[in-house]
């Protein structure tokens, strides 16, 4: 959790602080992809990585929106590191190749997270999470210089109502742990898009043993 937006002055809990300690010791001979880069935590991922001297390579969208990324813009003034961004879309393939051109380590975010707009939630959140990571994971293996994949999760995989913590021992929930359904019963498409998220970790794991 954290105060403030990248780029603010914000004080920042003991877990940021960790973060970027933990950034700042990896290399900076190669640049460092990061997917979904206009996203809230992967902007800190993109400050940390700039201030530790790197060069991002971000994925987004459309990287002419500024309305979308100018915060991105503002992080990078004045730190050592170089941010170049690059379009990308989770559902079309070897979209993401020329991004991850001479880099070593990927930092995946990008993965919809919506509330309302949408009628079919498998569409609309589900497919391209999972299609996407897989598509990220199998440019990985085209690209020779990726030697690491970082894959961001969240407590949305584990927890998705109180119902979820109340059988639990103690009532603390880990990485052990999956979300299974709210109190009424429905399931919590923003939620499980998570599950299949790093199901589809999973499945491209076996697939590629």
């Amino acid at each position: 959790m954290v105060t403030s937006l990248p780029g603010s002055t914000g004080e920042q809990c003991n877990t940021h602080r960790f973060a970027k300690m933990s950034l700042s010791t990896i290399q900076n001979t190669t640049p460092i992809v990061v997917t979904g880069a206009s996203g809230y935590i992967a902007s800190w991922l993109v400050r940390y990585l700039l201030e530790a001297g790197h060069t991002v390579h971000g994925t987004v969208r459309d990287p002419n929106c500024m309305e979308r990324v100018k915060h991105l813009h503002k992080i990078a003034e004045g730190l050592p590191g170089t941010l170049r961004l690059f379009a990308a879309d989770l559902l079309r393939e070897g979209s993401f190749d020329d991004a991850m051109q001479g880099c070593e380590i990927i930092m995946h975010t990008a993965s919809p997270f919506l509330l309302d707009g949408f009628t079919d939630a498998k569409e609309a959140l589900i497919r391209p999470a999972v299609e996407g990571t897989r598509n990220i994971l199998e440019a990985s293996n085209r690209i020779p210089s990726i030697r690491r994949v970082v894959l961001t999760s969240s407590i949305a995989a584990i927890y998705g109502d109180t119902i979820d913590a109340r059988d639990i021992p103690g009532n603390l929930l880990d990485e052990t742990h999956w979300k299974r359904f709210d109190t009424a019963g429905r399931l919590f498409w923003n939620m499980n898009t998570q599950q299949d998220y790093e199901e589809a970790v999973r499945i491209w794991r076996t697939e590629n043993a």
